[in-house]
């Protein structure tokens, strides 16, 4: 009997072992290394999505260490609140136009 509680603890630790290498969680968007145990999925920073949490949300740029940035989009002159991944710049309702 002790030898198969051993065993069974042996299989347990690899499990572990498996299951923190697969998460594979960004270390720039993620709270921490770990990801949900059935899901695979990370938990991230504020702004920042995917499953790896790999880059921002839409409506959010600037991916750091910090998360990502929301796009502050002037409602009556832009198309709507969705900015540039990296630069924030929003879509202008007049066409050609880009700003903040």
């Amino acid at each position: 009997m002790a030898l198969d509680h051993v065993v069974d603890s042996m299989i347990s630790f690899n499990l572990l072992v498996l299951y923190l290498q697969a998460c594979d969680c960004n270390s720039e968007g993620s709270l921490d290394s770990q990801c949900d145990l059935y899901t695979g999925i990370c938990e991230c920073k504020p702004g920042v999505g995917g499953d790896k949490c790999e880059s921002c949300l839409p409506q959010f740029y600037n991916f750091t260490s910090d998360g990502c940035v929301e796009c502050d989009c002037d409602i009556t002159g832009s198309v709507d609140n969705i900015c540039h991944n990296v630069t924030g710049q929003c879509n202008c309702k007049v066409s050609g136009n880009y700003g903040h």
